[in-house]
Order: C-alpha cells, then sequence, then structure tokens
C-alpha cells in the first residue's frame, strides 16, 4: 500500500475585504487538480457562486450556553464571579444569561455548587460541503450572532478529514478572531493586496500577523498598474517575496462580478494562475 501524501493547505488572506480574496481563490483552484476550495468567510460567503452545484450536503454547528434550572439555584453568585465574559449577572435576586456574550467555556457550570446549570445548544451556523467534483466547502453565520469561530473550527476539522491533499482556504478579510482561527494549520499564505496607500497600510497589518503566527507567505498583488505603486514599492524595499500580480483590467472586473472564473476563459489569467501554482508547489514541495 502506498504512502499517503500529507495534507497541505494554503490559506489566501488580506487586510481588508473587496481586495480580491475569492478571485484569486477559486482561480487557484481551477488549475490545480486534487484540491478541496474551503470558503471560511463565513459572514458573507460567495466562492460558492462561481460554481455550478447541484447539490451540498448541509451541517449544522451548535454551541452550549449555560441552562438554569431555578430550582436548584440558591443565589450563591459563584457562576456570576466565575464568568470572565459578563455573560451573566443577578438582577433583582434573578440569575441573568446572556447568551450572545457566552464563551462555551464551562466555567459557571464546573463553578456552581448545586449543579443548578447545564448545557443547552443552540445553533450559530451551518456548513455546506459537495461531495463530487467541484469539492468545495464553505460556512454560513446566522445573523445576530456574536462570532463564527465555531464554524471555522469546523470547517478547520473537516479540511483534515478531507481526502484531498491541498485545502485552498479563503479566509475572512481583517485580522480579528476569525481569520486567526482560520489560518490554524496553514503551510503557507498567499497575501493579496491592492496598489494603494490603503491597501498598504491593511498588507502590513496582515504581514504582522503572519509572522506573530510564524507562517511563510507571498504576495501576490492584484489590480496591478504600472502608475505609482506602494505595496510594489515597500515589497521591494523590504525584501518581500511578490510571487505573482494580476494586471488591472475592466473586462476581468467584469468577469468576475459575473461569477465567471477568469482562469477558464482567458488564456493570459490562467498562466498567471499556473505560474502561481507551481511558485506554490514549489513552497510545498509537493
Amino acid at each position: 500500500m502506498s504512502e499517503q501524501k500529507p495534507k497541505r493547505k494554503v490559506s489566501v488572506l488580506s487586510g481588508k475585504g473587496g481586495t480580491g480574496k475569492t478571485f484569486v481563490s477559486v482561480n487557484l483552484f481551477a488549475v490545480m487538480t486534487d484540491a478541496l476550495y474551503v470558503d471560511t468567510d463565513i459572514e458573507e460567503p460567495n466562492g460558492f457562486f462561481y460554481f455550478d452545484i447541484e447539490d451540498a450536503e448541509s451541517e449544522d454547528v451548535t454551541i452550549f450556553v449555560p441552562k438554569l434550572n431555578e430550582k436548584k439555584c440558591d443565589g450563591t453568585q459563584a457562576c456570576v464571579n466565575a464568568c470572565k465574559f459578563n455573560a451573566m449577572a443577578f438582577i433583582d435576586d434573578e440569575l441573568m444569561i446572556f447568551d450572545d456574550l457566552c464563551h462555551s467555556c464551562g466555567a459557571c457550570i464546573y463553578a456552581c455548587p448545586n449543579d443548578a446549570l447545564s448545557k443547552k445548544y443552540i445553533s450559530v451556523g451551518e456548513i455546506k460541503e459537495t461531495r463530487n467534483n467541484p469539492r468545495i466547502m464553505w460556512g454560513e453565520m446566522k445573523p445576530g450572532k456574536e462570532s463564527g469561530v465555531p464554524i471555522v473550527e469546523r470547517l478547520n476539522e473537516k479540511i483534515k478529514t478531507s481526502g484531498e491533499s491541498l485545502a485552498i482556504v479563503d479566509s475572512p478579510p481583517g485580522i480579528g478572531c476569525a481569520v486567526i482561527e482560520a489560518m490554524r494549520d496553514t503551510d503557507y499564505a498567499i497575501l493579496v493586496a491592492e496598489p494603494s496607500l490603503f491597501g498598504l497600510h491593511n498588507m502590513k497589518m496582515t504581514i504582522k500577523l503572519l509572522d506573530y503566527l510564524d507562517v511563510s507567505y507571498g504576495i501576490l498583488i492584484n489590480k496591478y498598474t504600472d502608475e505609482d505603486n506602494p505595496v510594489s514599492d515597500y515589497a521591494k524595499q523590504e525584501k518581500l517575496p511578490v510571487i505573482a500580480k494580476i494586471p488591472y483590467d475592466r473586462t476581468i472586473a467584469k468577469m468576475n462580478a459575473q461569477g465567471i472564473i477568469v482562469a477558464d476563459v482567458d488564456k493570459k489569467i490562467r498562466q498567471i494562475f499556473v505560474d502561481l501554482s507551481e511558485t506554490i508547489r514549489e513552497e510545498l514541495t509537493l
């Protein structure tokens, strides 16, 4: 029996939304074989719009919050004192539980001397997954929920058990908790940046995060032009790796807005992503 190759995880991220993360992710996925595309932008996932999906399995993602048995509660407030997230309070001798502030740590349940608290499970969103080609997964957070991190955690678990040798992860924008969770076990990151001062500012923030997480990365400049380019200048000054440049082109933008995978219809763009895939394979020694 041949030895199974270790799974590799490539994360595509940026310091803000609208830079072209999903555009890069789906086009890279389109030119790579034996890959899994995972959209972890759980607040507004849109990668699946690019694919003709006939059927996708759905899985509910739940978290637990404390549930009070009023008959057992004697008002010791041990639970309130144990909670570090201000998710409970005694008001007029009544325990108030604020589900949206709860971090599901369980400290209150263990602290209660009367077993007055138990676990109640609530849904925070869902995961959808295709079984056949194209192999994609994505998560969707329910409106009004405070955090989608549990959904990203579950996506990471499913990545580990999938059969593909490579996972391309479309990360959430920014540098918040969901991004950090999406970056877990990442072998290589593609940092998508726009060639503007605002783009440079956000790229610098993301680089700090990647350095902190000790993740190797390469910079992809989207909407590239030969005009003043602060991102390109900064990368040259700091000797940072620029692994690809996607030219600014209204035709590309129009096709992308229509949900067309540009690498499937434009030879020049396809070659850019083929070259990018080879760079990634070299970085991952695949």
